[in-house]
């Protein structure tokens, strides 16, 4: 008998050929792991400095919630392009 979905069946991690790395594709996955490291230090310090913007300005009557909040953004931004370097996205 035909089995209709032979065609569709996902392939295991056995079946797919096993097919080595270059030093160029290292070298580059390297790179964009050292890229996904700078962005996520530089999004956590953006973050860091826009918490001590907080606490430093809290009790004081300074307009500082633009300059907190495009902090807050910017460092969530470099946050999330660092994980998508060093995942690969």
């Amino acid at each position: 008998m035909h089995d209709e979905n032979a065609d569709f069946q996902a392939k295991s991690h056995s079946d797919l050929p096993n097919i080595p790395l270059t030093d160029i594709q290292r070298e580059k996955n390297r790179q964009l792991f050292q890229r996904g490291l700078k962005c996520l230090g530089a999004g956590v310090f953006l973050m860091a400095m826009s918490f001590g913007i907080n606490m430093l300005f809290s009790n004081s009557f300074q307009g500082f919630a633009i300059t907190m909040y495009t902090l807050t953004s910017l460092g969530a931004i470099l946050i999330l392009m660092g994980l998508g370097y060093i995942l690969g996205f």
